[in-house]
């Protein structure tokens, strides 16, 4: 269900995206056209691809000798350290605006998943998205059954 629900989100964001894309850089759009889609542009419909790429690619060119196993870790060391400090400073950036979480034990909960989603949860994703992109290219709308429960834990 989780699957299905990323899919959807990520042909979602790229319908509304090409549908739109006359905003991308726009001046007359300001800081929406610019900062806005420029954002969605990089995260949502090149993220994923390129992600997936570097995934398949990197350990493809140290296995084919073009890349040396000291760049291989330092890659993977990088992006694994960038992609943990994103998660914890947007966390911290919520907390500090939203405080939504007066007790310590929560923030550590939430510290300690964000830095675990990073080392599986996050590829996983990404492998989600880059099927809704295929999803997209191919003009696929199937919504796919979408199992609901309420807060009885009861189907819907």
């Amino acid at each position: 269900v989780l699957a299905r629900q990323r899919t959807r989100w990520q042909r979602g964001a790229l319908e509304c995206f090409f549908r739109h894309r006359a905003m991308l850089f726009n001046p007359r759009y300001g800081r929406v056209g610019f900062l806005g889609f420029g954002h969605i542009l990089i995260a949502d419909v090149l993220g994923p691809v390129a992600e997936v790429l570097g995934y398949i690619l990197i350990p493809a060119f140290w296995l084919l000798g073009i890349l040396s196993a000291e760049y291989l870790l330092a890659f993977t060391s990088l992006i694994f350290t960038y992609g943990v400090c994103v998660s914890v400073c947007s966390l911290i950036l919520e907390e500090a605006e939203l405080q939504r979480f007066p007790r310590a034990r929560d923030l550590a909960v939430l510290t300690a998943v964000a830095v675990i989603e990073n080392f599986g949860y996050r590829q996983l994703n990404n492998f989600w998205r880059l099927k809704g992109w295929w999803q997209f290219l191919r003009a696929d709308q199937n919504w796919g059954e979408m199992t609901r429960t309420g807060l009885s834990g009861a189907k819907k």
